[in-house]
């Protein structure tokens, strides 16, 4: 029978009739309530007291109170007399409608008042009121809606409402809105919104209890926005999605779930609308707070020609990719997890848009706080011409890679990937391909890989990579080949490859700087590197204990190793082989117990020169006598409406000047812990000066630009530089400072934000010299030159960079 009682039997104060019959009558008002207490007199209008109630199927009572699953229904249309053939024999009921008067049990408003539930349409903005202010009457079932509507004269934007506790029994097929079918065409925008109360003129959502539907629910030939919101699709078996939208408009999906499709896609939202090959449509898509679990194709299939944004989403478990996009426009996953792919990657995203090997879309990706394990073949992979940034993003034991990123040469676009972790995976960690513009790779764990930790191929701008482990894989730690512009590398640690080499870059046309690099115990070099048309340094490298050399140089042309060691390898310490001829400085570079040549080069071609330089990265000279001891900061704050500063001074006027950063704030943090200590010995927490909001709340005319959240603002006064300064620049005062970001170093700085770092003029200068600000970049330093303040006394600079800024005589 179908269900054409489900209001009568969801209101308590029916349901408490059927159970208690000795009570002789009660009120049911229309507005889904009840009205007073039980009457003691015979109300004006009864049921006939000669008239018994049949008794009810045996399937739709139990022990105790009846469910709406359990109620039995009747066909339509609704009659008051077989509704009254559900209340017990013996019982009198009254049906009060919105005015609170007594209806008539023989009209039709008393059967709509018994029977008002779900699912409705009304117009958007409307509450679901049935059959009045535009809206449907209640139906039994999505069949009996979609009748209605496409037989009916209704149109434009509206909600569908679906009750929390919806009969999901009563849709006998699945359930199909064609926007070809009948007057369907004249509504616009759609929401399906689960989890509603039932209670006409109340639009209250339970968001904890979604409703339920165990068939397929599928929009199109759609014209307008659809929303599908609080609903739970389980067990819908069906080759092709269990929901499936296409549409020309925006597409919105939030608190959904869908899941145990064991012969097709969980969810397939598409509004590309493809013609030749071409999208045509024009509407996002948005995913949120969803779950598309243990399907037997994809868990979300995603194919748009918009910005698709996915956050605080789970797509796991799932056949093929458990999450796959494609778009031409703007890729955003935010706290997504899709993992456990069982013949498939993770996620794959896919914003090139492809026209004869060429990719002429522009859309960017993002990929922030997201994890991709344990899938079939890749984590993550990503293809695009966009800008390509990941952060927080771990990607561990995948059958393939962690995560494959192929961008295109001819967009110039930058692909950045930071705090990630990508270990155990089958294949590579990190495979990038085809980067048109520059790379850069900060505190990454690439570990523990099948092949290498991190491979790049085809870079045509810069690399840069800081921060970085890559121990323990069975090929190259990091490889980079194919490269046109310059790499640098800082802060890496490359040890025990199984196979192969810690460090190996190939090909390359710019310069390269290696700083403070270990490769050790790798069961080939340590560090190879070949085919370098630009200069070539190394800083504080150790290459020990590896399979063969610990160091291995194929250039043409000039190259540095100052303050490194490559000792104790299986064989030579350094080998320099050149075909042209090349020249070698080694300063203060330690080649011993290795079993074959310390230094292995042909000194017919190839110039060798030894020299011991000073590696103890201490000051190359004394502060002057005003300035000795002095290690105090002290802060003075100004922040005044349209010049928002903050300024740290030291006792001798040294002072770095905030711009625009007067919302950050943060405790004190113990030097140990930040990202330079290793490169920045010495210091301590007298040293630290750190801006607390209470402090800046109290500052009148305050302005605080809270954009980027809870930061900091640091300085420190060092006593030991990360590296000596070149040769021709004497020491005079230096700063280290950063700006923090939830613990984070906030690098680069926001925009229309800098620092103005100010040194005081040494009352010791000689005439005839110069000053110059240093600045160190990780690798060398930079000069950035400065100008003099108006009143002679100060020497400045104003930079969007952080870090450690020296005042240097020339």
């Amino acid at each position: 029978m179908r269900k054409t009682i489900r209001k009568f039997l969801y209101l308590t104060t029916i349901l408490a009739v059927l159970l208690m019959s000795a009570m002789p009558s009660y009120a049911v008002s229309a507005d889904g309530g009840t009205e007073g207490d039980p009457p003691t007199e015979d109300p004006a209008v009864t049921t006939p007291a000669e008239t018994p109630a049949e008794e009810a199927p045996e399937e739709s009572l139990s022990e105790g109170a009846a469910s709406p699953e359990e109620a039995a229904s009747v066909e339509d249309p609704v009659e008051v007399p077989e509704i009254l053939e559900q209340v017990p024999d013996g019982t009198d009921l009254v049906v009060i409608n919105e005015e609170g008067e007594p209806e008539p049990l023989a009209s039709q408003a008393a059967a709509e008042i018994l029977v008002e539930g779900d699912p409705i349409w009304c117009p958007t903005g409307q509450v679901p009121t049935p059959n009045a202010n535009g809206c449907t009457v209640s139906h039994a079932g999505f069949d009996d809606l979609i009748d209605d509507l496409a037989g009916g004269t209704y149109s434009g934007d509206g909600v569908i409402w679906v009750e929390s506790n919806y009969d999901a029994t009563e849709d006998l097929s699945n359930i199909v809105f064609n926007g070809n079918n009948g007057n369907l065409a004249a509504l616009n925008a759609i929401s399906v919104q689960g989890g509603w109360s039932g209670i006409s003129g109340s639009s209250s959502i339970d968001f904890t209890n979604p409703s339920i539907l165990d068939n397929q629910l599928r929009f199109r030939n759609w014209t307008g926005a659809v929303s599908v919101s609080n609903l739970v699709i389980q067990d819908a078996v069906i080759n092709n999605s269990s929901l499936m939208i296409n549409t020309d408009g925006d597409i919105s999906i939030d608190n959904v779930t869908v899941s145990g499709n064991t012969s097709g896609r969980g969810t397939t939202l598409n509004n590309c609308l493809p013609s030749n090959g071409v999208c045509t449509g024009s509407g996002d898509v948005s995913v949120t707070d969803s779950e598309f679990n243990s399907n037997n194709n994809q868990g979300l299939l995603i194919n748009s020609n918009g910005a698709v944004t996915i956050e605080n989403t789970d797509a796991d478990s799932n056949r093929l990719n458990s999450l796959q996009v494609t778009t031409d426009g703007d890729i955003s996953l935010n706290n997504v997890t899709a993992t456990g792919s069982i013949d498939r990657a993770g996620a794959s995203l896919n914003n090139c848009k492809a026209s004869a090997g060429v990719c002429t879309s522009s859309g960017d990706v993002s990929v922030v706080e997201s994890e991709f394990n344990n899938n079939d073949t890749n984590g993550l992979t990503l293809r695009s011409a966009g800008e390509v940034t990941i952060t927080n993003v771990t990607a561990d034991a995948n059958g393939s890679d962690g995560i494959n990123v192929n961008t295109y040469n001819e967009t110039g676009a930058d692909v950045t990937i930071k705090y990630t972790t990508v270990t155990n995976n089958t294949q590579d960690g990190i495979q990038t391909n085809n980067t048109g513009g520059d790379l850069t790779l900060k505190e990454v764990d690439a570990s523990n890989n099948g092949s290498e930790g991190i491979i790049i191929n085809n870079t045509q701008g810069n690399i840069t990579g800081s921060n970085i482990t890559v121990n323990e894989n069975n090929r190259e730690g990091i490889e980079i080949d194919n490269t046109r512009g310059n790499i640098s590398l800082s802060n890496v640690t490359a040890n025990d490859s199984t196979l192969n080499d810690g460090v190996d870059i190939h090909n390359t046309d710019g310069n390269i700087k290696l700083s403070s690099v270990t490769a050790e115990n790798n069961n080939r070099n340590g560090i190879e590197v070949v085919n370098v048309d630009g200069s070539l340094g190394f800083y504080c490298v150790n290459a020990s204990i590896n399979g063969r050399d610990g160091i291995y140089v194929s250039v043409d042309h000039d190259f540095t190793i100052k303050c490194s060691q490559s000792t104790n390898n299986v064989g030579d310490g350094l080998e320099i082989d050149s075909v042209v001829g090349s020249s070698a400085q080694l300063l203060s570079f330690t080649a011993t117990g290795n079993s074959g040549l310390d230094i292995n080069y042909d000194d017919t071609v190839t110039t060798v020169t030894e020299k011991t330089v000073d590696c103890s990265a201490k000051k190359e000279s004394s502060p002057p006598k005003e300035h000795k001891g002095d290690k105090g900061l002290f802060t003075k704050l100004y922040c005044l409406p349209g010049e928002i500063k903050v300024a740290l001074y030291d006792t001798y006027g040294d002072k770095i000047e905030f711009n625009n950063l007067c919302g950050y704030d943060a405790g004190v943090f113990d030097p140990s812990s930040w990202a330079y200590p290793e490169t920045i010995p010495g210091g301590g927490d007298d040293y630290i000066i750190s801006l607390q909001n209470k402090m800046l709340e109290e500052i009148p005319n305050l302005e605080l630009n809270t954009k980027y959240g809870m930061a900091g603002i640091l300085a420190q006064i060092l006593d030991e530089l990360p590296f000596m300064l070149p040769d021709g620049y004497s020491y005079a005062s230096a700063f280290f400072t950063a700006v923090l970001d939830d613990g984070e170093y906030l690098d680069p700085l926001p925009e229309e934000s800098g620092l103005t770092v100010r040194f005081r003029v040494p009352g010791w200068m000689d005439p005839g010299e110069e000053l110059a600000i240093l600045w160190w970049d990780g690798l060398d330093w930079v000069d950035l030159g400065g100008e003099y303040s108006e009143d002679g006394y100060y020497f400045q600079v104003t930079t969007e960079e952080i870090g450690v800024f020296v005042l240097a005589v020339q």
